[in-house]
């Protein structure tokens, strides 16, 4: 009996899996998300110049492609001295730094919609 139940429960688990997957791509989908998540984008017009929106956005666009983050080393060799593009990012919860020294996105929505979202060229 142990060994059904354990069948059962997986059985479950994969069910609500599949539903999780399904409202997630729902809501990155729809086109109300699409606007509420576009501000995200917008925003980087506002806050950064050129150079540092261009950086902002290979950053974002690098960390939603790698659910673990991006080793900070990494950011810190294409950085060219804009490091408060990282700490900007980080304070306005795009981003934030995991305990193995990696910069990831604060939300899965949100990294799952920049994956999705064309990036606007300069």
């Amino acid at each position: 009996m142990p060994g059904r139940l354990l069948v059962d429960q997986n059985r479950i688990d994969a069910h609500r899996r599949i539903e999780t997957e399904a409202q997630f791509e729902k809501v990155l989908t729809d086109r109300h998300a699409g606007s509420h998540f576009k501000h995200y984008a917008d925003r980087l017009e506002l806050a950064f110049g050129p150079d540092e929106r261009r950086f902002a956005r290979t950053v974002l666009s690098q960390a939603c492609q790698r659910r673990e983050g991006i080793p900070i080393r990494e950011l810190r060799a294409m950085s060219t001295g804009q490091s408060d593009v990282l700490h900007e990012l980080e304070m306005a919860g795009y981003i934030h730094r995991t305990e193995d020294d990696r910069v990831a996105f604060r939300s899965n929505l949100l990294r799952g919609w920049w994956s999705r979202s064309p990036t606007p060229k300069e």
